[in-house]
């Protein structure tokens, strides 16, 4: 071994602990009972074989660890500022009010991990590039089966069903749990003690732990072995997360049949470093290659249920790092820096948009009225080989190049469309064609001349409907004031629907209450019938030019049952 192999194999699983994509893997959602049932998989005859040889070599080197590239006894290397499992939660995940047009998934890399300037995750940048509005989902340490889990709870259901694009990275932290389990394995067989795959990277990172220099050494003499040696190891969870992966795909076909899902592949992380530490390269390019062919299989969906956005080639063709890993001094945090990001929005963006001034013409807009805060926009004609039509509205004039738009109505079939609760101000419209690609992607036309609009109405302040109380078959609503608001429209609707931009109750009857003062901030429906209930509000004002009701949007709801 050479002077350097202990240097670079130390700092090589320093980088492991950290995951492909994500501060670790995670405890709670990454071993579900799934995943319990297959780490026993994780483990074939050849590895049986393999972990006799660790025992072996570990039982001849008593004591020792690796350092500057030699093997001495009493030197240890401390494999420190390993970070702690986490749960592969998106947690304070936000919703927009309108809806959501692009929902990210995935691990850290879509989280924008180790970024200084959260605004510059390539999430973030197509949103901004888009004027779509975001939800980002995904989690720091999110493995497939925790992606999987998160859907199939049906919390993002009502943002799947608005989206029309679904970006999910995925795959490198169900590759570091398998090599966690590596780890345990030959550490347990050389040692006789039983410590699980989640504490390996807990143990690394603790000095004062005894197990650390033994654990050390295990690791390094996996790396060491070669990445076709180990290679039978990771088949259960290349194998996991083409099923996840197809299953995850499924799902989001299944809530939303139109919505176009792009999956990034992997890139290689150390194609720039140079010698000696290109080694480092050839291992994770291997790696990386198996993960890539799971994720472009057809079997799994590749090419049917999603497009693979294909981040390996634009990476491989990069003469510059696109990585937080370096050689001088050594770092091998293989997470996207600045650039690598605005390289992942690119070649996610190219999927977004696709502007084919010749496969459809440019339209017209003919009138553009407006009615309290409602604006609608409607075109001379239909245009020639037109499949659908999106409008935007923003305040500037040229908001169509800055992507800085106020609100979009997308996928319009019909030559019109409205825009609802517009604040008070000055505006201009517009709208573009597009027909689908054989890929299924839109190609869009030239934008139409702007249309400039002016809102005299004044928006009502949203209400927020603060508390449901349930006594029999009464039931007293408790709301927040709203500034603007001359009154309030409450109902108890049977059903929660999307109606326009929002989810609101719907099927309501006579289970309405009309309130005529802003200061009224409780009612009480009496009598009401047996069942279940989504109670709602929206304020409103006669702000308009005809002086009818100017309403807000509606407020959050409340799901009641009456027994």
């Amino acid at each position: 071994m050479n002077k350097h192999t202990g240097k670079i194999l130390a700092g090589l699983l320093s980088l492991a602990m950290l995951g492909t994509s994500g501060t670790v893997w995670a405890a709670d959602a990454s071993f579900t009972d799934q995943q319990k049932e297959n780490e026993s998989a994780l483990f074939t005859d050849s590895n049986e074989e393999y972990e006799s040889e660790v025992s072996s070599e570990a039982e001849n080197n008593p004591g020792t660890v690796f350092t500057d590239g030699t093997i001495e006894e009493g030197e240890q290397i401390f494999l420190t500022g390993l970070p702690l499992l986490g749960e592969a939660d998106p947690g304070d995940m936000e919703i927009p009010a309108v809806s959501v047009q692009y929902l990210a998934l995935g691990d850290s890399i879509s989280t924008g991990y180790g970024l200084s300037d959260p605004g510059q995750s390539f999430v973030n940048l197509l949103a901004q590039q888009t004027g779509m509005t975001v939800a980002n989902a995904s989690a720091d340490g999110a493995v497939s089966q925790a992606v999987l889990a998160l859907l199939s709870s049906g919390s993002l259901d009502a943002a799947l069903s608005d989206a029309e694009v679904v970006t999910l990275t995925i795959g490198g932290n169900d590759m570091m749990a398998a090599f966690y389990e590596m780890i345990a394995a030959a550490y347990n067989a050389a040692s006789g003690d039983s410590i699980t795959a989640a504490q390996v990277p807990v143990i690394l990172s603790d000095l004062t732990d005894s197990r650390n220099a033994a654990l050390t050494q295990s690791a390094l003499q996996i790396v060491m072995s070669g990445y076709d040696k180990v290679r039978p190891s990771f088949s259960a969870a290349l194998d996991m997360v083409g099923s996840n992966l197809k299953s995850i795909a499924a799902y989001i076909k299944e809530k939303n049949p139109d919505v176009t899902i792009l999956v990034g592949n992997q890139y290689n992380p150390y194609q720039w470093l140079p010698l000696p530490y290109s080694v480092l390269g050839t291992f994770f390019g291997q790696a990386v290659n198996d993960l890539n062919s799971v994720i472009a299989d057809g079997e799994n969906g590749a090419g049917t249920l999603y497009t693979v956005a294909d981040v390996y080639a634009s990476f491989a063709a990069s003469g510059e790092s696109l990585t937080n890993a370096s050689a001088l001094p050594l770092n091998l945090d293989f997470h996207p820096n600045s650039q690598g990001h605005a390289v992942y929005a690119s070649v996610f963006g190219k999927f977004f948009t696709n502007t084919d001034s010749e496969a459809v013409g440019k339209p017209e807009i003919s009138q553009v009225s407006v009615t309290g805060n409602r604006v609608s926009a409607q075109l001379a004609e239909t245009v020639e080989n037109a499949q659908g039509y999106d409008f935007v509205i923003g305040v500037q004039e040229n908001c169509i190049e800055t992507k800085e738009y106020f609100q979009i109505c997308k996928n319009q079939t019909d030559i019109g469309a409205d825009f609802y609760y517009i604040p008070q101000g000055s505006y201009y419209v517009f709208c573009h064609a597009w027909i689908k690609g054989e890929d299924g992607i839109k190609q869009f036309g030239e934008w139409s001349e702007g249309i400039p609009v002016t809102v005299n109405a004044v928006t009502p302040q949203t209400p927020v409907l603060e508390k449901a109380t349930v006594k029999g078959n009464t039931v007293t609503l408790t709301y927040s004031s709203c500034e603007n608001a001359m009154g309030y429209d409450l109902v108890l609707g049977k059903e929660r629907k999307k109606v326009n931009l929002e989810y609101r109750p719907v099927n309501y009857g006579t289970n309405v209450i009309k309130v005529k003062r802003a200061d009224r901030l409780t009612v009480t429906f009496k009598n009401v019938e047996e069942g279940t209930y989504f109670a709602g509000l929206h304020a409103y004002n006669r702000t308009s030019e005809d002086g009818k009701k100017v309403f807000s949007y509606w407020s959050n709801t409340k799901k009641i049952t009456i027994r």
